[in-house]
């Protein structure tokens, strides 16, 4: 369709917003964008009702003005990847942007940007034949396009992935490290890359790219791959310290007791989680130690790294401090009357 707008009108670019922030968990990641979806529908629908009415009213205007249509990007915290797998993602997206995307579809009949262009020139020209804060709808329109486009795109390459992505950015290894680096739980800093690998697999697996980006995307994984390592090494060589929230036997402030240590808890929640669910030993090993941690408030390293093997040392006779330490645990619950547990650390014991 031919532009018939003066130059100047068509010059009108709103300001985009590009802004993004922290991870959200799925609660608030869903509150964000439900409350986005909500926005540009509404948008929406009011254009078609002015341009269907042929008329704009101060209450029009007044209640445009009160839209925010300005599309932000926001990041899934990796908690979530990391409890619901790679596909919470996608799903949430779905439930909260598939109604903003398909009606942006309607109001300009189709999914590609020039036909967007020629709808958006059309509605242009209604509103300056309507002839009532003219500027402003003429403004509005622009910016609701502009930031329409955004939203399709995001829609499309995290959901129906149908069209050409810039790979360039998802292989910057800074764009991770700069995440990462933000952890001081060596553990989760490791998780941060392992997930950054898995995720651009999946972009690659889902859109076709050029050899200069797979050359781009060997060398992500590469150095992902290296710095895991380097994370490994590291949590294997980090000497127990006396700090109370990274040593393994550590004191809670709280109870100010040297017999409740880190690994005694993780005993006691081993042989207790194992009574009561026959399918604990299947769990995987990071929810355990989430799940010790959130009951404990101890170092999730170190709890990770004793749930590795529980009853390390019980082999050895000469080793006191593990015997110690199963005597500790067996009498808490032989206080409890829990006989069961009670037979198991006896039994496991060979008493």
């Amino acid at each position: 369709m031919e532009n018939t707008l003066p130059q100047s009108i068509n010059k009108i670019e709103p300001e985009k917003s590009t802004d993004t922030i922290e991870p959200l968990s799925i609660n608030d990641f869903t509150t964000f964008f439900n409350k986005i979806n909500a926005e540009f529908i509404k948008a929406m629908n009011k254009v078609d009702e002015i341009v269907l009415k042929n008329n704009v009213s101060d209450a029009d205007i007044k209640y445009l003005k009160e839209l925010n249509i300005c599309f932000q990007v926001c990041k899934l915290d990796y908690l979530a990847y990391e409890s619901y797998g790679f596909g919470i993602h996608k799903t949430l997206l779905q439930a909260t942007l598939s109604d903003s995307y398909n009606r942006s579809l309607i109001l300009f009949n189709d999914k590609y940007d020039e036909t967007w262009k020629d709808k958006v020139n059309e509605y242009k020209i209604k509103f300056i034949q309507i002839g009532f804060e003219t500027e402003f709808l003429l403004d509005f329109i622009i910016k609701l396009k502009n930031n329409l486009d955004i939203l399709s795109e995001y829609y499309q390459v995290h959901v129906i992935r149908e069209i050409f992505i810039p790979l360039d950015e998802y292989f910057d290894i800074s764009r991770v490290s700069d995440i990462a680096e933000k952890e001081p739980d060596l553990l989760k800093r490791k998780q941060i890359y392992v997930t950054s690998i898995v995720d651009v697999d999946l972009l690659c697996i889902h859109n076709e790219i050029e050899p200069r980006n797979e050359k781009l995307h060997q060398t992500f994984i590469q150095k992902c791959r290296a710095i895991i390592d380097l994370l490994d090494f590291q949590i294997e060589n980090t000497p127990v310290t006396t700090s109370d929230h990274n040593i393994e036997n550590s004191v809670d402030e709280s109870i100010k007791s040297k017999d409740f240590t880190t690994k005694r808890q993780v005993l006691a929640l081993h042989y207790l989680l194992n009574e009561v669910g026959s399918k604990t030993g299947s769990v995987d090993r990071t929810v355990q130690a989430r799940f010790i941690e959130f009951m404990t408030g101890k170092n999730y390293t170190s709890i990770y790294k004793a749930l590795s093997d529980p009853l390390k040392g019980l082999d050895n006779t000469k080793n006191i401090s593990t015997i110690e330490d199963m005597e500790y645990v067996r009498n808490q619950f032989d206080k409890l009357g829990l006989e069961n547990i009670t037979n198991k650390i006896k039994g496991d014991m060979n008493i």
